[in-house]
């Protein structure tokens, strides 16, 4: 089994959570490279919802999606301290490696991306139109991407950056809670939908919100087969290793185990009751998000959508509630696909 690492001392207070003045400091850093994305609401869904919805748009963000903001955060803190080395590399399965590339070309240095075989067609593009470097894995063991970033980053001496499993990263994904939370009018949220794979955008947005609105709930996200909420009932990983890919056609949720860090951070601040989609309810919601919010979604942020079906009748006390509409990085044939089948009266 995974064994659970513990957040290191002297980077959380004694609630759990950042210091407020350090997310100024965060927001500073990675202000060049990472843009304030807009929130909506809409009218028709929010009938259709029976609750009032705020839709937090990274899907907008200039790499469209918001991995942007935790790698910015550790890549430009690496660099402020000259730990740079000799360029940077991480595993992906798209959008950090749209991320790092996006760094890379930023500030003229190296950067390599090591992607599983099905890495979207046109994330695969973006990267190595960014100027990275790409490696494709064999297959589709988590163990061989890791294996294989160490390999190159030991022979060329470049600098890992982790897509969530570290503070640094859990941080600046973070950003995107704060954001919410002050573009929102009125009354506070009263909870927050977001996407789970690997945990960190889930942990970040735990730890920010939590420092503004101790009271809002943050609500897991995910793909079936993923089985979140037992672990964090036990508040111990219950998934057994070595790591493994769910059968979800969102390459953005496929990995089954949160990672270590985060998810000592969501066992504190994310509420047990997870929502489960399908990957037909996921497709449903990058429809509902066409049809009425004019957006194009890939799969993990369409499943916050057709997760928001549920709240009213699992959190009767939500009334005004978030989603975090995590990217819009979406194979054109996937989303035809998905437009085609639409039915505006399900």
């Amino acid at each position: 089994a995974l064994d659970r690492i513990s957040v290191p001392p002297g980077r959380m207070n004694n609630k759990g959570h950042f210091k407020k003045t350090d997310w100024i400091e965060i927001q500073t850093r990675i202000s060049p490279i990472v843009k304030q994305t807009p929130v909506i609401s809409n009218e028709n869904i929010n009938d259709l919802y029976g609750l009032e919805v705020f839709f937090k748009c990274e899907n907008l963000q200039n790499t469209g999606a918001f991995k942007i903001r935790g790698a910015a955060n550790v890549v430009l803190k690496a660099q402020r301290e000259q730990k740079l080395k000799n360029g940077i590399i991480g595993s992906s399965s798209g959008n950090h490696g749209i991320a790092l590339a996006t760094l890379g070309k930023a500030l003229d240095i190296p950067c390599v991306v090591v992607v599983p075989p099905i890495c979207p067609k046109m994330k695969v593009k973006k990267i190595k139109d960014l100027g990275a470097e790409i490696i494709f894995t064999p297959g589709m063991n988590y163990a061989d991407r890791e294996r294989i970033v160490n390999e190159i980053a030991s022979v060329r001496g470049l600098m890992i950056v982790s897509n969530g499993n570290s503070l640094d990263c859990i941080q600046g994904h973070g950003t995107m809670a704060l954001e919410l939370s002050s573009q929102v009018v009125g009354d506070p949220l009263d909870a927050i939908l977001v996407p789970a794979s690997t945990g960190g955008m889930l942990a970040g947005c735990a730890l920010a919100t939590k420092d503004v609105n101790p009271t809002c709930k943050i609500i897991a996200v995910e793909p079936k087969g993923k089985c979140l909420a037992d672990s964090l009932r036990a508040k111990t990983m219950l998934w057994p290793g070595p790591r493994k890919y769910l059968e979800t056609r969102a390459e953005g949720l496929k990995t089954q185990a949160v990672f270590p860090i985060p998810f000592d951070i969501c066992c504190d601040h994310v509420e047990p009751e997870v929502l489960t989609v399908s990957d037909e309810e996921m497709i449903r919601g990058i429809q509902l998000a066409a049809a009425e919010l004019k957006l194009v979604l890939e799969m993990p942020a369409g499943a916050a959508l057709a997760a928001a079906f549920q709240v009213k009748k699992r959190f009767p006390n939500v009334k005004r509630l978030g989603i975090i509409l995590c990217g819009g990085n979406i194979d054109m044939e996937v989303l035809m696909d998905s437009l085609v089948a639409f039915d505006p009266n399900p």
